[in-house]
């Protein structure tokens, strides 16, 4: 989100132009983020209860998309291809299904991403603070904390 492709050539990294209104929500959602107890969710929230519609034209925002936009490091100025492979499924998507035939995606190292240059939607200062902070609300999710009475 935030970037916009030449019709002409939609596979080539030096005709990627930033989409001034995309990009403008973006650095919105992270400086949202970066609030005092601020969670994905509440950006999530905050989005859909303002009727921005997303990328695709949807009017409810999902915490996934939100993760993935405050997440991706083609923020900085640099996509990465080749970050994921496809492998066969080892796990049931239900109970109801059998184990595979599937296909699943798992994280390349990141010795193997390969980089290209877009342009810089925020500073690496600020996407370090933003990850910094995922960090912490994972470590402080109420999922993953056990209280005893």
């Amino acid at each position: 989100m935030g970037y916009r492709l030449d019709p002409e050539h939609p596979r080539d990294p030096a005709c990627l132009r930033l989409d001034p209104a995309a990009a403008a929500l973006v650095h919105e959602m992270v400086a949202w983020y970066l609030e005092a107890g601020a969670t994905v969710h509440s950006i999530a929230l905050r989005l859909t209860q303002l009727g921005i519609p997303t990328a695709t034209g949807k009017p409810r925002w999902n915490v996934a998309s939100v993760r993935g936009i405050v997440k991706n490091p083609a923020s900085m100025g640099t996509a990465y291809g080749n970050r994921t492979r496809i492998v066969e499924a080892t796990q049931r998507k239900s109970a109801l299904l059998p184990v595979g035939p599937g296909v699943s995606s798992r994280s390349r190292p990141r010795e193997e991403w390969i980089g290209v240059p877009v342009p810089a939607r925020i500073s690496l200062e600020v996407f370090d603070h933003v990850q910094e902070k995922r960090a912490h609300n994972q470590q402080c999710s109420a999922r993953h904390n056990t209280h005893y009475p």
